[in-house]
């Protein structure tokens, strides 16, 4: 199961092996919040029992389906957005399917790098302040008025703005 959004943030589950459609009606139109990753192409509207487009409603027998799958849909969708980048991978697939096959292995790792460079962003230790990533960790050493006391304590200290906070756990 793959959730894709329209633009205007709607959730339609596809599966991964159903097939992508063509809309004319929306690939010519100007309203670019309305249709999902690529302009123009939308998953097949039977899987949620509508007989025509979901974004502009045009009937079903003037969709034209496409040679593209979901799941290679939005991988594509998440390398590029523009239709004559998909086109040319509908063209592939159709021309020589080994090439096709190659160029999604690499597509598949490449979003899968830039999942896991967004989850070690995510899980960085930044400053509460600036939200920096120039932490040092270190004891919070020896104070003029406290003198040892607490100096072994461990604290975080901002690189850039000098903000010093406990760490959790």
């Amino acid at each position: 199961m793959i959730e894709l959004y329209l633009k205007n943030e709607e959730q339609y589950n596809i599966m991964e092996n159903e097939y992508i459609y063509y809309c004319k009606t929306c690939a010519n139109s100007l309203d670019e919040h309305f249709y999902f990753l690529i302009k123009g192409y939308i998953p097949d509207p039977r899987i949620i029992n509508r007989d025509e487009c979901i974004c502009c409603h045009t009937p079903f027998n003037q969709l034209k389906k496409t040679n593209i799958q979901g799941s290679d849909y939005s991988i594509i969708g998440k390398i590029s957005t523009d239709p004559d980048f998909f086109e040319a991978m509908m063209q592939l697939k159709e021309e020589d399917i080994i090439e096709y096959q190659s160029r999604m292995a690499q597509f598949r790792a490449q979003v899968e790098g830039q999942k896991s460079a967004k989850a070690e962003e995510k899980s960085a230790l930044k400053c509460p302040k600036c939200g920096s990533t120039n932490i040092a960790t270190g004891a919070r050493g020896v104070n003029h008025f406290w003198g040892f006391i607490g100096a072994s304590k461990t604290v975080n200290r901002c690189g850039k703005c000098g903000y010093t906070w406990n760490p959790r756990g």
